[in-house]
């Protein structure tokens, strides 16, 4: 604002907000309006012990950066949709409640097919009318890499890691796509010493390293139940940015 004003009105403000005359977030329409967002949240709520901080974190991010134009989604990790994609400004208060009502625990730890469904849900969406964000909070863990037994073999790391490529594959076709993993796995973690962590993890540094010319990833940890807010608002503050850069 500082600078907007000095640069299209001639005024130079010194101090602190207090001394302007106006408030800091006072709207003059001297700063270009963002460009509209289409925003899928993929949650994973198979940890019902932090699930209430996530949603919580989800609502503010809804209610303070998302506006009446933007498309939102809600998708739970390895079940199905809260909501499918919408414009906010046409039911808003019902998309909210339907966030504020999914504090259940549900799904099964389905990482690559869940982002993989919702990449193709975003390829779908003009990149030229709206900025494509996927926000995923996961532990990393994918259990269908797993054999038909449900044993994660010797040749589990494998699958895993085909299923990984193919996912960041279809994101490189996909341009104007922004990738967000929120990574849980210290909060969420069901076994640590079990031996797909390291897959796990380098997998998920993989997705949002690799994601493809024209498109950007952030990986977010959040260690700590504390964490989860400060990572939804890493996320809000890439959005106002325009990029995960």
């Amino acid at each position: 604002l500082v600078e907007a004003a000095k640069d299209r009105l001639g005024l130079t403000l010194e101090g602190p907000p207090a001394e302007w005359g106006w408030a800091a977030e006072d709207q003059f329409g001297i700063e270009a309006k963002r460009k509209s967002m289409a925003v899928i949240f993929l949650i994973d709520r198979t940890y019902l012990k932090f699930l209430q901080k996530v949603v919580d974190a989800t609502l503010r991010v809804y209610d303070r950066y998302l506006e009446e134009d933007d498309l939102v989604g809600y998708y739970g990790l390895g079940d199905e949709w809260i909501f499918e994609m919408d414009r906010k400004g046409d039911r808003p208060e019902e998309l909210r409640e339907k966030i504020a009502g999914s504090v259940e625990k549900r799904g099964d730890p389905n990482v690559y097919s869940s982002i993989d469904k919702m990449v193709d849900v975003l390829v779908g969406v003009d990149e030229a009318q709206y900025s494509k964000w996927l926000v995923v909070l996961t532990d990393t863990a994918d259990f269908e890499c797993s054999n038909a037994k449900n044993i994660f073999d010797k040749e589990a790391p494998a699958r895993a890691e085909a299923a990984a490529d193919e996912l960041i594959g279809k994101m490189h076709s996909t341009k104007g796509l922004n990738l967000v993993i929120i990574d849980a796995h210290e909060l969420g973690n069901f076994n640590k010493k079990h031996h797909m962590w390291p897959t796990w993890q380098r997998l998920s540094q993989r997705m949002t390293n690799e994601v493809g010319d024209g498109n950007t990833g952030l990986n977010i940890e959040a260690a700590e139940e504390s964490q989860i807010d400060e990572a939804f608002d890493k996320v809000a503050g890439a959005m106002t940015g325009g990029a995960a850069g």
